[in-house]
């Protein structure tokens, strides 16, 4: 334990400050692939999602448009990302991973997996089972508080 922390200290601290820590872990993860903090969520969207269009990044984002906009031309730059024209639609763009962006993705992820296996250190199979339902719990209930 911390040497700052007690066993009373509020469960929503702790939860707050343990999320901060989780934050800056990811956002170092992302900077020694030269990223920005937001760019490997659009980068792990399009991996699932290869060929959603902007409105759509948009829309899983929760971010403006012009957000969006001005990361993807970023990420363009950065030759993580490319835009093409929709078939359908010569108006609209669809945007896909490059090559570049796959790898870095796949790198992200294994990343994102032993930093996983870093925060679950020494807890069991059961424990971490255990965690899992009381975080989905929690996670509802702070999401049904948000919908009254």
């Amino acid at each position: 334990m911390h040497p700052y922390h007690t066993n009373d200290e509020p469960i929503g601290f702790l939860f707050q400050h343990t999320n901060r820590l989780f934050q800056e872990l990811r956002r170092r993860l992302a900077s020694l692939h030269g990223l920005e903090e937001a760019q490997p969520r659009i980068m792990g969207i399009l991996a699932h999602d290869p060929g959603i269009s902007q409105r759509e990044l948009s829309e899983r984002l929760a971010i403006t448009p012009a957000s969006t906009t001005a990361q993807v031309q970023k990420m363009e730059i950065q030759g993580l990302i490319q835009r093409r024209p929709d078939p359908d639609d010569q108006r609209a763009l669809r945007l896909y991973l490059t090559e570049k962006g796959q790898e870095i993705d796949r790198n992200l992820v294994a990343g994102l997996h032993a930093l996983e296996a870093t925060f679950l250190e020494g807890l069991e199979q059961e424990e971490i089972a255990e965690f899992r339902r009381l975080l989905l719990h929690i996670h509802d209930n702070c999401h049904r508080a948000l919908q009254s």
